[in-house]
């Protein structure tokens, strides 16, 4: 009689449990790869935001240098004299006396991320 009873149940099993545990895998495959395309993502979008912030540090080194060679005297008006700067308008200074010159620079720094995909520019001007 046990035999019986096992061969009856037998005959009554559809394999259910293989077909739903496939559809797990199928969505647990799914889910990876989605997280996996994600991951990638994120790496290129900090790669980038890494590349723009050193354009943007090194850009600003360089003003800053210009702008300190220019208060303490490093460079002269000649070697700024071919592009001159707010000619047309009001003057954006005013010597206190005649003898006192009034020289005003626009100061332009330009410089380039990591590997050439992100690039800055940054300008002052100086009086």
């Amino acid at each position: 009689m046990r035999q019986t009873y096992s061969c009856a149940t037998r005959s009554r099993q559809q394999g259910a449990v293989l077909y739903i545990a496939l559809i797990l895998l199928i969505i647990l495959t799914i889910i990876g790869v989605v997280a996996a395309r994600l991951q990638t993502g994120e790496a290129v979008m900090a790669r980038n935001d890494h590349n723009h912030q050193l354009a943007l540090q090194s850009a600003e080194a360089a003003l800053r240098d210009a702008e300190i060679n220019l208060a303490i005297g490093n460079w002269s008006i000649p070697q700024f004299a071919a592009n001159p700067v707010a000619r047309a308008g009001d003057p954006l200074c005013t010597p206190s006396n005649q003898t006192q010159s009034c020289a005003v620079y626009r100061v332009t720094a330009h410089a380039v991320g990591a590997d050439a995909s992100a690039s800055a520019t940054l300008q002052s001007i100086i009086h």
